[in-house]
């Protein structure tokens, strides 16, 4: 029993350092990435601590101009690898590979993507609202993230169409009353839908 434990430990461990060695350098291209080109959105509950598999959502006016950037920088990795996979208008995957094993994916869209939820002016104004994120991880980097009142605005819309993600809802239960009002108010904007029953719910408890 006690090698058991011991062995899972290890593994822990040794999972841990690898992701910070890869995380390391996702953040580093973020923090060289000029701040008007992208946003990440949805953002880990763990992070900077992302863990193996994980997503890295992205919003972008400019997704060629990314794509190229984000491709050369990891050709000049060693034993890094990323396939492109052009998915929907407006999405592109780029599975990034070490060693020939998946690790993240960076998942981007941009102003053309055709979303059942949301139209075609949350993008832009995503990414022109957007703050910078100042983190520490190893070094100081910065990213570019959502203010909290469209953060909130892409979690509501991510859980219409996921409600399984709980993650989304139990980030939103911690905001307040009011953030979740100023979301809600600005969601016409963005969606002919209702979302009455999940702002209900937010705001309830």
């Amino acid at each position: 029993m006690l090698k058991k434990i011991i062995i899972k430990l290890k593994k822990k461990i040794i999972w841990r350092v690898k992701s910070i060695y890869h995380l390391w350098y996702i953040y580093y291209l973020f923090s060289i990435i000029e701040k008007e080109m992208y946003v990440l959105v949805k953002s880990d509950p763990k992070f900077p601590f992302v863990k193996f598999g994980s997503d890295f959502d992205i919003f972008t006016i400019k997704r060629d101009n990314l794509v190229k950037l984000i491709v050369n920088f990891y050709s000049k990795k060693l034993k890094y690898k990323l396939t492109v996979n052009n998915k929907k208008s407006g999405n592109v995957q780029l599975d990034l590979f070490y060693k020939g094993i998946f690790i993240y994916k960076f998942d981007i869209y941009n102003f053309n993507y055709n979303s059942g939820v949301f139209n075609k002016a949350l993008i832009p104004d995503v990414i022109k609202s957007s703050i910078t994120k100042n983190f520490f991880f190893l070094s100081r980097f910065h990213i570019q993230v959502p203010n909290i009142t469209m953060d909130s605005i892409i979690r509501i819309f991510e859980l219409h169409s996921f409600p399984n993600k709980q993650h989304h809802r139990e980030i939103l239960k911690r905001r307040s009353k009011k953030i979740i009002k100023k979301a809600s108010e600005e969601i016409p904007k963005y969606s002919i839908l209702s979302f009455k029953e999940i702002i209900e719910q937010l705001n309830s408890g």
